[in-house]
């Protein structure tokens, strides 16, 4: 007979610790990786996953409306009663809060047998990508590692893996004291290179994945590098940094990425500032400002017709009246006519022979304000008469 179930809650400051276990493979692949949950964002796959193991913690399938999920929760449920089985005089703790000086866990599942010194660990992994087993996965070590320092009386500790959406069967590794060296090491190893200031982020998809610092990572960056060469047939240098020397062939296409960027950029601004506008959103940081398009000639027959009537040559009109803005043309009559530039302006734009282009919108940084130049001379002065005292 087992004994009743004894949940154990871990300590709010250890909930999100900076080395959990199921952080711990994502830092071993890249020391900078960082995953910061949203409280705004829907995550369904979490969602899901945290009723399924609430169900399985209380032995409750019932909470778990859609049958696919509930058929996964009876699963993990009857792994829980063959150990219980195989171990009757075991004590089984749910949900169990693990520590070391190094970091901090809740392991699903702890079966405790010290009549045979043995222990038993779960893991739940209910979500549809397969998870890596425990002779590898660091997640699985690290909670081995801290229940073998917690009960030193463990001499084998069987490790599982439940994933009932990949495997029929749990993965598994049978772990002895042997091997806590080797579990510490590693564990080290990773806290030392995240702690490192001189570290350097690493591409790789497990990571890359899941972290928020796309934003500001260079390696992320590189990617994207790549990307737009394949997309456009451009084999890009690695290195695209000023200063560096390049072949022609190399400076043509680093040039040709910084003109595609530079365009993206300038439409990306532009869509952010008129977003901004139309949602009276304020940007944190900056300003925007925004300007009525540039008039231009929108109607050239009707502009040569009055013209006409001012004395204009129609042939020169017509000619030079192509493609030009409304200040090109108003200046040409200015110059060779004595046309008033204010009254044809405004008679051309109410006739709508001129129009008028979408408004402008600049995304201006904020700038700290900068003293007056008699201020800084002043002050100069000043401490100039200080130092000769």
């Amino acid at each position: 007979m087992s004994e009743p179930i004894v949940p154990e809650v871990l300590p709010p400051e250890k909930a999100h610790h900076k080395y959990s276990p199921s952080g711990l493979g994502y830092l071993e692949v890249c020391p900078c990786f960082e995953q910061k949950e949203d409280p705004n964002k829907v995550n369904e796959a979490a969602d899901n996953g945290q009723r399924g193991h609430a169900a399985i913690e209380h032995n409750d399938p019932e909470r778990i409306v859609d049958e696919y999920e509930k058929e996964c929760v009876l699963k993990c449920m009857k792994f829980k009663q063959d150990m219980q089985e195989k171990f009757p005089e075991g004590k089984v703790i749910n949900e169990m809060a693990l520590s070391t000086t190094h970091h901090h866990g809740t392991d699903d599942y702890v079966l405790l047998n010290e009549a045979t010194k043995e222990a038993v660990i779960a893991d739940w992994k209910l979500g549809v990508l397969e998870v890596e087993a425990p002779d590898t996965n660091i997640q699985f070590w690290s909670y081995a590692n801290m229940l073998m320092l917690k009960y030193t009386w463990i001499e084998k500790l069987h490790v599982y893996g439940v994933q009932p959406k990949v495997h029929e069967k749990p993965t598994y590794q049978l772990m002895t004291r042997e091997w806590l060296p080797r579990i510490d090491r590693r564990i080290c190893n990773i806290i030392a290179s995240v702690e490192n200031p001189d570290k350097k982020p690493c591409r790789n998809s497990k990571s890359c994945d899941w972290c928020t610092r796309k934003a500001t990572c260079s390696a992320w960056a590189e990617t994207g590098i790549e990307i737009f060469g394949n997309q456009y047939g451009v084999k890009l240098p690695e290195q695209l940094l000023l200063g560096i020397d390049h072949e022609p062939e190399d400076l043509a296409n680093i040039l040709f990425f910084c003109s595609i960027l530079e365009d993206f950029c300038k439409q990306k601004k532009k869509q952010i500032g008129q977003e901004a506008l139309t949602l009276q959103k304020q940007i944190p940081g900056c300003s925007l400002i925004n300007r009525k398009g540039n008039l231009k000639v929108g109607d050239v027959a009707m502009l040569v017709e009055v013209a006409k009537s001012y004395g204009a040559d129609p042939e020169e009109m017509l000619k030079e009246c192509c493609n030009v803005s409304a200040k090109k043309v108003t200046q040409l009559l200015h110059d060779k006519y004595n046309v008033d530039i204010g009254f044809f302006t405004d008679q051309m734009e109410d006739s709508h022979i001129f129009e008028r282009g979408s408004d402008i919108v600049f995304l201006k940084k904020k700038s700290a304000k900068v003293k007056p130049m008699e201020e800084l001379k002043k002050a100069a002065s000043e401490n100039w008469n200080q130092l000769e005292g």
